[in-house]
Formats: structure tokens, sequence, C-alpha cells
């Protein structure tokens, strides 16, 4: 059948199909669910993007996973994955939808040309009717799963002999060895359709991400497909994501899904791109989300809280906070410490040097980044053999748990940055400052607390190098600014210290790495606090750190790069 020919065939097939969705209306739909109406319904429910501040309507249908053991490797799951909550360096890819030779030819060449395995989910019509492509698949080593399209009545022994039946024809015919994974080839995963494979001990798959958009029908280059796919800010794919490209949607061009899938794969991935079957070889870096409750360290256990001052004098909590807080230079005056008298501040410390430190330098990071951002900032720790300390904001945390995970796992300190970014006084002016109001000192509690949840439920297990917990109860001030109630907060709630810094980079300004490396050398000293960031924004600042580390390293220096969990 010529190109033409299959063309015509297919105009006229989706004329008729207009007409009948005109004439039976929401009956046609309710009984045929493989629609593009289905598509756009599928697409409506998912996060518009996986880098937004999180939804949690949004991540409670898309954002999944089992509890406990059901979240690692090689259990089933009552609910589906749409991503794998693993710290190991990549991501997953899966098709779906067999069809045309030309489009597989061209799916299957980008994948080979970057060394990247996926996963084809096939269903039982597949099976017996592309039995060359599923074929072709394998040899070119590419794993393979089951995709199921529940009827509207389908009970969930109807479904598991379906599962289990596709299953045997993958291990006999195909030498599937490896977990096979199942995925619903339409909408979202019903309750059956989970109870079928749990029954049967597989895991179901969605996505974080769909690959090819809802338009991609009148589409005509994959530069276009990519940016209705990801939105222009939008970071590269996280460690454990899941992308699904649905094959057979672009009408008009059979190259164009394996030309889509090499940029996605050139542009948006920083790690490799394996296959569900492969990722699931790792154990090792899986973790159940949220961390179980009996799993929590009890010296981490919900430490933050208000109360830790409860009974004390006045006398006694300005001690608490003189021996808890780092400050830096520029905050010295009752016009930058709102609330404290002028012999209080007197005694507060402006320097931001950590006491006995010898040869001790420490490199703290603010915020919150992407995997391109921080992931390039951990290997160039890792090179050196240095720790850190970060400083979360933990609003976005949610989106991405195994980013913190696997910064924790580097062996860094962690401590909060709060959840929104709330300052500790109010900025009237660029030389003043004022205390909190009432109202926006208990909006701070509230954050504190919601700040140290988020990241209990992804690190709460771990241990530093020291056999310290991760998460530390240390605490950087948003833009370093603090008043009397603000850090009367910060401390009421169970932090131990809050740290400014010596020296602060503005490195998010900077316009190069050298210039960034050369203003910081000076300035290493036993003790020094250097106050930075882990935010897309700074984007000269992994590249500047390696300049400093190697430049150091190559005179001999005896200071160690540490974080700040070897002191407190």
């Amino acid at each position: 059948m010529t190109r033409a020919i299959r063309k015509q065939i297919l105009l006229t097939a989706t004329y008729l199909l207009l007409i009948a969705l005109f004439v039976g209306g929401g009956l046609y739909l309710k009984q045929n669910p493989i629609s593009w109406t289905t598509w756009a319904s599928r697409r409506d429910a998912e996060p518009e993007s996986t880098y937004m501040p999180y939804d949690p309507a949004a991540a409670s249908t898309v954002t999944v996973s089992g509890e406990g053991a059901a979240a690692t490797a090689g259990a089933a799951s009552k609910t589906a994955l749409s991503r794998f909550h693993t710290t190991a360096r990549a991501s997953v890819f899966t098709f779906s939808g067999l069809g045309s030779e030309a489009e597989l030819d061209g799916v299957l060449k980008a994948l080979k040309d970057s060394g990247s395995t996926a996963t084809f989910f096939v269903t039982a019509e597949e099976l017996a009717r592309n039995a060359d492509q599923i074929h072709r698949i394998r040899d070119a080593g590419q794993s393979l799963g089951i995709s199921v399209q529940p009827k509207e009545k389908s009970s969930v022994q109807q479904l598991l002999a379906e599962i289990n039946e596709a299953a045997e024809i993958l291990r006999s015919e195909y030498a599937v060895r490896e977990e096979i994974f199942v995925r619903q080839a339409y909408g979202n995963p019903g309750s059956a359709m989970l109870k079928a494979s749990d029954q049967g001990g597989f895991r179901v798959l969605t996505e974080l991400k769909e690959g090819v958009p809802d338009s991609a029908a009148r589409m005509s280059s994959a530069d276009e497909a990519l940016e209705a796919v990801f939105t222009e800010d939008e970071g590269a794919l996280q460690r454990g994501e899941i992308v699904h490209f649905q094959m057979g949607l672009f009408q008009y061009d059979d190259t164009l899904l394996g030309s889509l899938v090499e940029k996605v794969l050139t542009e948006k991935c920083v790690y490799p791109v394996v296959s569900a079957a492969k990722l699931a070889e790792n154990p090792e870096s899986m973790y159940a989300y949220p961390v179980p409750a009996d799993s929590i360290l009890p010296a981490v256990r919900d430490q933050v809280y208000p109360g830790h001052l409860a009974g004390k004098t006045p006398e006694e909590v300005f001690e608490v906070i003189r021996s808890g807080y780092l400050g830096i230079n520029w905050v010295n005056s009752r016009l930058f410490l709102p609330g404290f008298s002028d012999t209080e501040i007197g005694r507060l410390d402006h320097n931001g040097l950590v006491p006995d430190a010898e040869n001790l330098v420490f490199l703290t990071f603010d915020d919150w980044g992407t995997d391109a951002t921080v992931d390039a900032l951990l290997q160039v720790l890792e090179k050196h053999g240095a720790t850190a300390t970060f400083f979360v904001r933990t609003q976005f945390v949610e989106n991405n748990p195994n980013l913190l995970r696997a910064i924790a796992e580097a062996g860094h300190t962690i401590g909060d940055h709060t959840h929104r970014h709330l300052p500790l006084s109010n900025e009237d002016s660029a030389t003043s400052f004022s205390e909190l109001s009432e109202e926006q000192r208990q909006e701070l509690e509230d954050d504190l607390v919601e700040s140290y949840q988020t990241m209990q439920k992804v690190i709460g297990d771990l241990k530093d190098r020291q056999g310290k917990p991760s998460l530390s109860l240390l605490f950087r001030p948003p833009t370093l600014a603090v008043g009397r109630n603000g850090l009367e907060t910060v401390f009421d709630c169970g932090f131990t210290h809050a740290v400014s810094g010596f020296y602060t980079t503005s490195d998010y300004k900077a316009t190069d790495a050298q210039s960034l490396a050369k203003t910081m050398k000076p300035l290493v000293r036993s003790g020094a606090v250097f106050v930075m960031h882990f935010s897309d924004n700074a984007v000269y600042t992994a590249e500047a750190v390696d300049l400093l580390l190697t430049e150091l390293e190559e005179k001999g220096s005896e200071f160690r790069f540490v974080g700040l969990n070897e002191v407190w």
C-alpha cells in the first residue's frame, strides 16, 4: 500500500469518525475510550510542566507511588508510577502504538545513536499482528512491556488473564527475562487495572510528561513539537522521570517522532535514558516516598515545632539567639537588626566565621534548582572530594524529591531556607528594616514547620559521612535579613543555628566563572562561610567552584571544604 493511499484512507476514516461523533454524541464517546477526546482529557489531568510550582491536587493523580516496600524495585504496586523514586542518574522513555515501519526505524535509530534504551508497550493485538516489529525492537536491545485497554465492564480477572497471557508471550517468544511493566493504553488506570496488575505481581507505569503533544497531527517539524511539549524555561528531565511517546500521532511525516526523540535526548537530558526494566535493576538507588515514619531517624523525626523557647526568660532567649546566630558584616546596626538594643547588637556575631574551624571552609548553597544546574554542581564537588551545605527552599521539592535525595546521598549537609522564602524582617528601604508583625511571625512559624516536614519525608532516614543526620537543624535567613521576632521564631521552632556568612558572592549576578572564582580566592580562610546559590540563575557557580578548588589544590592548599555538619 502506497503512502498516498494510506493517507487517503486515513482522511476518509477521520471524516466518517466526525460524522459518528456528531450522530452518536455522548454514547459514542462512552463506548469508545480510545479517542482524541480521551487523549486531551488525559493530558489535562497532568501538571502542565514538571517544574511548575507544586500543585497537590494535580500531584495526587500524577505523582503517585506505592507506600513502603511497594515503592521499591521489584515490588508490585496498587498505584501507578509516573516516576521512579530513585537517586540513579537516569530518566526513562516509554513508547506505545506500533504501526509505521518508518516511524519505528527513526525511533530505534535515535535511541541507538545516543546509547539509550527504552520500554515499548505492546497490546495483545500487536503481539499477534506486529511480530516482526516487536522482534526488531528486541534485536535493537530495547525492552518490552504490556499495554492494556480495559473495556467498560472488564473484570479484574479478565484483565489479569490478559496481562498474564501477554507476559507469557513476551517471555516465551521474545526472551524477556527482566521485569515486565504494564501500562494502560489510554487514560489513567482505574481500580480494576491496578488490582489486576497487583494480583499478578506487575507494576503499572504512567508518565510525568507526554513526549508527543496533543496537536501532533498538524505539526510539520520536530522543533515545533519540542516547543509544544517543553516550556521555554523548563529544565532538564529529572532523575527517575518517565516520559511517554505515543506513536502514530504525526499524520503527515513518519520521520518526525524519531527526530523529536533525538531532540529531547540531546537538548533535554542530562542523564542517560534507560528502560524501566534497566532502572529497576538498581534497587539500591530506590527509596520509599514518603519515607515511612518508622524509618525516620529519631534525631530527625518532627524536631521542628513551636515551643522550644517556652518558659525561658528574655535574657535566656537572647542567649539562645546570640550563641546560634552567625551573622554577616553589613547586618550590624539597629537599622538592619530591628528589635535588638545597641548593647545586644554589640554581642551578636557580625563576621560570619565559624569559630574553632582550623583550615575548614564552608561552601553553602541556597534556594532550589533543576537537574542540569544541581547535577553539575554535585559532580564538581565530588570531583574535588568536597562537601557543602545546601539550604533548601522547599516550595518545589515535592515536584522533584529525587533531586533532594541525591544531594543528601552525596554526603552534603541539608539545611532549611523556608518553604516560600519568607524573610525574618521587613525591608522598608535599602538601609532600613522593621520587625515582623504578629501575623507575619505566625506565617513564618507555619512555613518553617511545613518546610522541615517536606524534607523529612524525603531524607529523614539518611546520615552523612560523619554518621550525623543529613537533615540538619541549620537555617539560612532568606536575603540574610533578620530581626528579633524572626530569629526568635526560628529558634523557638527548634533550629540550632541561623547562618548568614562571611561573604555573599551574589553568584546569580555573575557574568563569568573566572571573575567569580577570582573574587572568592583571596577570601578563603579558616571558618569562612561563603553564601552561594544552586538556583538555575546561578549560571556560573559550578564552574567557578571548580576553578577555585582546582587552583587551591594545585598550590597545595591545606584548606578542606566541608559541610557545616562537620562542626555543628
